[in-house]
Protein backbone atom coordinates (compact mmCIF):
# COMPACT_ATOMS: atom_id res chain seq x y z
CA UNK A 1 0.00 0.00 0.00
CA UNK A 2 2.58 2.54 0.59
CA UNK A 3 4.37 1.97 -2.54
CA UNK A 4 1.04 2.73 -4.12
CA UNK A 5 0.62 5.81 -1.99
CA UNK A 6 4.06 7.03 -3.03
CA UNK A 7 3.71 6.45 -7.13
CA UNK A 8 -0.35 7.62 -7.14
CA UNK A 9 0.85 11.20 -4.54
CA UNK A 10 -2.84 10.71 -2.73
CA UNK A 11 -6.68 10.81 -3.45
CA UNK A 12 -6.96 14.06 -4.85
CA UNK A 13 -4.09 13.46 -7.15
CA UNK A 14 -5.78 9.90 -8.46
CA UNK A 15 -9.05 11.75 -9.28
CA UNK A 16 -7.30 14.48 -10.98
CA UNK A 17 -5.55 12.00 -13.18
CA UNK A 18 -8.07 9.50 -13.82
CA UNK A 19 -10.56 13.01 -15.29
CA UNK A 20 -7.58 14.31 -16.80
CA UNK A 21 -7.55 11.02 -18.88
CA UNK A 22 -3.66 10.49 -17.24
CA UNK A 23 -4.63 6.38 -15.84
CA UNK A 24 -4.34 5.03 -18.62
CA UNK A 25 -3.98 1.61 -17.55
CA UNK A 26 -2.67 2.19 -13.96
CA UNK A 27 -5.43 -0.15 -12.56
CA UNK A 28 -6.38 -2.87 -15.14
CA UNK A 29 -4.42 -5.84 -14.74
CA UNK A 30 -2.64 -6.49 -17.98
CA UNK A 31 -4.58 -7.04 -21.33
CA UNK A 32 -8.13 -6.16 -19.59
CA UNK A 33 -9.78 -2.86 -20.50
CA UNK A 34 -12.50 -2.37 -18.11
CA UNK A 35 -15.37 -0.41 -18.97
CA UNK A 36 -16.08 3.16 -17.49
CA UNK A 37 -18.20 2.42 -14.81
CA UNK A 38 -15.73 -0.56 -13.85
CA UNK A 39 -13.04 1.88 -13.60
CA UNK A 40 -14.44 4.44 -11.92
CA UNK A 41 -15.43 2.19 -9.35
CA UNK A 42 -12.61 0.43 -8.72
CA UNK A 43 -10.78 5.21 -9.02
CA UNK A 44 -13.24 5.36 -6.16
CA UNK A 45 -12.97 2.59 -4.04
CA UNK A 46 -9.14 3.07 -4.02
CA UNK A 47 -9.26 6.71 -3.60
CA UNK A 48 -11.30 5.31 -0.21
CA UNK A 49 -8.57 3.10 0.97
CA UNK A 50 -6.09 6.04 1.07
CA UNK A 51 -9.22 8.54 2.69
CA UNK A 52 -12.22 6.85 3.95
CA UNK A 53 -13.95 10.21 4.14
CA UNK A 54 -13.05 11.05 0.59
CA UNK A 55 -16.13 13.87 -0.32
CA UNK A 56 -15.56 13.33 -3.53
CA UNK A 57 -14.70 9.99 -4.24
CA UNK A 58 -17.93 9.36 -2.16
CA UNK A 59 -19.85 11.11 -4.05
CA UNK A 60 -19.03 9.51 -7.43
CA UNK A 61 -19.93 6.37 -6.10
CA UNK A 62 -23.02 7.14 -4.82
CA UNK A 63 -24.62 8.58 -7.97
CA UNK A 64 -22.97 5.30 -10.03
CA UNK A 65 -24.94 2.99 -7.56
CA UNK A 66 -27.93 5.29 -8.10
CA UNK A 67 -27.50 5.28 -11.83
CA UNK A 68 -27.27 2.04 -11.85
CA UNK A 69 -29.82 1.06 -9.94
CA UNK A 70 -28.01 -0.31 -6.70
CA UNK A 71 -30.32 1.99 -4.68
CA UNK A 72 -29.10 0.44 -1.54
CA UNK A 73 -25.70 0.41 -1.89
CA UNK A 74 -26.71 4.42 -3.02
CA UNK A 75 -28.44 5.14 -0.04
CA UNK A 76 -25.54 3.94 2.51
CA UNK A 77 -23.07 6.32 0.86
CA UNK A 78 -25.09 8.91 0.80
CA UNK A 79 -25.85 8.46 4.35
CA UNK A 80 -21.90 8.62 5.43
CA UNK A 81 -21.98 11.92 3.16
CA UNK A 82 -24.45 13.47 4.97
CA UNK A 83 -22.86 12.37 8.46
CA UNK A 84 -19.34 14.04 6.77
CA UNK A 85 -21.10 17.26 5.90
CA UNK A 86 -24.40 17.76 7.79
CA UNK A 87 -24.59 21.06 6.22
CA UNK A 88 -24.55 20.26 2.41
CA UNK A 89 -27.87 20.68 0.75
CA UNK A 90 -26.45 18.80 -2.01
CA UNK A 91 -25.79 15.88 0.70
CA UNK A 92 -29.65 16.09 1.89
CA UNK A 93 -30.99 16.21 -1.75
CA UNK A 94 -29.62 13.11 -2.78
CA UNK A 95 -30.09 11.34 0.29
CA UNK A 96 -33.85 12.24 -0.74
CA UNK A 97 -33.62 10.37 -3.98
CA UNK A 98 -31.90 7.60 -2.80
CA UNK A 99 -34.73 7.30 0.46
CA UNK A 100 -37.67 8.47 -2.62
CA UNK A 101 -35.99 5.82 -5.11
CA UNK A 102 -36.09 3.03 -2.48
CA UNK A 103 -39.92 3.85 -1.97
CA UNK A 104 -39.40 5.41 1.80
CA UNK A 105 -41.52 8.60 1.07
CA UNK A 106 -41.47 10.29 4.81
CA UNK A 107 -37.58 10.00 4.76
CA UNK A 108 -37.30 11.35 1.55
CA UNK A 109 -39.51 14.19 2.23
CA UNK A 110 -37.66 15.10 5.87
CA UNK A 111 -34.16 14.99 4.11
CA UNK A 112 -35.86 17.17 0.78
CA UNK A 113 -36.81 19.72 4.00
CA UNK A 114 -33.24 19.23 5.50
CA UNK A 115 -31.72 20.06 1.74
CA UNK A 116 -33.67 23.34 1.79
CA UNK A 117 -33.14 24.51 4.67
CA UNK A 118 -29.22 24.15 4.10
CA UNK A 119 -29.87 26.45 1.10
CA UNK A 120 -31.24 23.92 -1.54
CA UNK A 121 -33.02 27.29 -4.31
CA UNK A 122 -34.14 24.79 -7.42
CA UNK A 123 -37.79 23.93 -7.31
CA UNK A 124 -37.31 23.53 -11.34
CA UNK A 125 -35.08 20.63 -10.84
CA UNK A 126 -37.04 19.21 -7.79
CA UNK A 127 -39.94 19.22 -10.73
CA UNK A 128 -38.17 17.68 -13.09
CA UNK A 129 -36.11 14.95 -10.87
CA UNK A 130 -37.06 11.46 -11.96
CA UNK A 131 -35.79 10.06 -8.61
CA UNK A 132 -39.00 12.50 -7.17
CA UNK A 133 -41.39 11.06 -9.38
CA UNK A 134 -43.21 9.03 -6.16
CA UNK A 135 -43.40 12.08 -4.01
CA UNK A 136 -44.64 14.93 -6.80
CA UNK A 137 -48.61 14.44 -6.15
CA UNK A 138 -48.49 14.65 -2.19
CA UNK A 139 -49.08 17.64 -0.88
CA UNK A 140 -46.04 18.35 1.12
CA UNK A 141 -43.97 17.91 -1.75
CA UNK A 142 -45.95 20.65 -3.51
CA UNK A 143 -45.58 22.88 -0.75
CA UNK A 144 -42.27 22.46 -0.45
CA UNK A 145 -41.67 23.55 -3.89
CA UNK A 146 -43.92 26.09 -3.52
CA UNK A 147 -41.47 27.22 -0.71
CA UNK A 148 -38.47 27.13 -2.40
CA UNK A 149 -39.91 28.81 -5.75
CA UNK A 150 -40.87 31.63 -3.24
CA UNK A 151 -37.74 31.97 -1.46
CA UNK A 152 -35.75 31.68 -5.40
CA UNK A 153 -37.68 34.82 -6.51
CA UNK A 154 -37.03 36.59 -3.30
CA UNK A 155 -33.30 36.31 -3.26
CA UNK A 156 -33.44 37.31 -6.78
CA UNK A 157 -35.34 40.24 -6.25
CA UNK A 158 -32.67 41.38 -3.82
CA UNK A 159 -30.17 40.35 -6.14
CA UNK A 160 -31.70 43.10 -8.72
CA UNK A 161 -29.34 46.20 -8.40
CA UNK A 162 -31.60 49.51 -9.51
CA UNK A 163 -30.38 51.47 -12.28
CA UNK A 164 -28.67 54.37 -11.61
CA UNK A 165 -30.80 57.54 -12.20
CA UNK A 166 -29.24 60.10 -15.34
CA UNK A 167 -28.20 63.28 -13.91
Amino acid sequence: MAARRSIIGGPDTLLALYYEGGVGGLFDPIGSRPDDDDLTIDLCERVLELDPDHVDALGYLGNHFTRTGSYERGLEIDLRLVRLRPGSARGHYNLACSYALLERPDDAMRELELASDCGFDDPDHMQRDEDLTSLRERPDFKKLVRLVREREKRAMARSVVPKAKPD
